[in-house]
């Protein structure tokens, strides 16, 4: 179950927190998370830890290009939703507008 998914202008560390905060809000945080090493996700990952313990496996980090339930999530969001906006935006660049 995809539990949140947001627009922003940036993938700081705060405003993935932020997002992640309201999803577990709503749906309960959850038992384990597992994320890429990128360093957007080292507040996730510390407040995950805190909660639930840090011999246990809350936080599981590896390469994104392992994690096949997102990877298709990106491709599905790529292929039904931004794509479009991509076109779009491409077309206005190529007439310099």
């Amino acid at each position: 179950m995809i539990v949140y998914l947001t627009c922003s202008t940036t993938n700081q560390a705060d405003v993935v927190q932020r997002s992640f905060m309201q999803a577990s809000k709503r749906y309960g945080l959850p038992s384990r998370v597992r994320s890429d090493y990128g360093s957007e996700n080292i507040d996730v990952a510390l407040l995950m830890n805190l909660l639930r313990g840090s011999g246990r496996g809350s936080h599981i980090t590896g390469q994104s290009v392992h994690n096949e339930r997102i990877e298709r999530l990106w491709r599905d969001v790529h292929k039904d939703v931004t794509s479009t906006f991509y076109e779009e935006f491409y077309k206005l660049e190529d007439r310099d507008l």
